[in-house]
């Protein structure tokens, strides 16, 4: 697991947001797409990343 990884768990569950929450957030359809970013098997866009 990458830092970036980590740290975006980390943040997530600062905040009380599930996958799903923050996804919403970020404008993805499915949660998925965090839970693939969680586990490093994906980064975020820098657009998103910025949000």
């Amino acid at each position: 697991m990458s830092e970036f990884s980590k740290n975006l768990r980390l943040l997530r569950l600062n905040e009380k947001l599930s996958q799903k929450e923050l996804a919403n957030i970020l404008g993805y359809k499915y949660f998925t797409a965090i839970s693939s970013y969680e586990r490093g098997m994906s980064e975020l866009s820098l657009d998103n990343l910025i949000k």
